[in-house]
């Protein structure tokens, strides 16, 4: 495989190590803590830089020899995001043999939504900037969480199906940056309840057995790993460039294993 493409939230994108959000890949922005400029021994970075050289793709792209890497990763964003930049990217391409995609599953509860002439995302933060007040009543009077992961996995497995008919190889996980939570057999009760309804639907074990995830279960996510832990930037639960590496590692050594539903539990 020559090219590696990676997609996912802030946990891919690296945006934790920058300030500036709102330059272009390549202009230079702070990185955003005197402890982390001091590690690094710079106080300005590109958002390309920290995308090739800090990230858990890039590491991997190094540890799979792949000719070419690209990440799709936006901070904040959840799998409707994902769903259309894989759709642009693969718009005029009519044979993905030669690439990998790897994709984290971000947080369900980032759900896309048009207001006040803006695009914006649900969040599980609530005090969500301009869109506090939407944003609480979507997560305690609309939001279900057994339907939207349930929704999320759906898409997750659209992509797939999408990209193996193009001859891509794909890939996903959740852990350590995301756990299942309706992943219970109460949890699943509900769901289906929920669901009962429509009688064309994929169970959720079965969405699930369905879906190529690459058994993350097992990593071992120590507080080292961790921005806050390290002492590189307070109250940031985002991963050191050491944490990245680790993660790479483990996907590299694990990407021939699938996850099933029972190992899930």
């Amino acid at each position: 495989m020559s090219k590696l493409v990676v997609a996912g939230c802030s946990h891919t994108e690296g945006c934790a190590f920058w300030v500036n959000k709102h330059t272009t890949d390549k202009d230079v922005t702070p990185l955003s803590s005197p402890e982390l400029q001091k590690f690094y021994k710079q106080k300005t970075v590109s958002k390309q830089w920290v995308r090739d050289n800090i990230t858990w793709g890039a590491k991997l792209q190094h540890l799979g020899k792949y000719k070419s890497f690209l990440n799709l990763g936006r901070g904040g964003q959840g799998i409707d995001y994902i769903l259309r930049k894989i759709l642009f990217y693969i718009q005029e391409k009519d044979n993905l043999t030669d690439h990998t995609f790897i994709i984290q599953i971000p947080a369900p509860e980032r759900k896309e939504f048009f207001y006040n002439q803006k695009l914006h995302t649900f969040t599980n933060l609530v005090n969500h900037d301009e869109i506090a007040t939407e944003n609480k009543s979507f997560l305690f009077e609309l939001y279900n969480l057994e339907y939207y992961e349930y929704q999320t996995l759906q898409t997750a497995l659209v992509i797939q199906v999408l990209l193996e008919s193009k001859n891509a190889k794909v890939k996903f996980f959740c852990e350590p940056f995301l756990d299942l939570q309706a992943n219970n057999p109460k949890s699943i009760e509900h769901l289906h309840k929920i669901l009962i309804k429509d009688t064309l639907i994929i169970r959720y074990e079965r969405l699930l057995d369905k879906i190529n995830f690459i058994p993350t279960k097992n990593f071992r996510a120590h507080k080292e790993l961790y921005l806050h832990h390290a002492g590189l930037k307070v109250n940031d639960m985002h991963f050191t460039e050491k944490g990245n590496s680790k993660l790479a590692t483990y996907l590299y050594e694990n990407m021939e294993y699938k996850e099933n539903y029972r190992s899930l539990l």
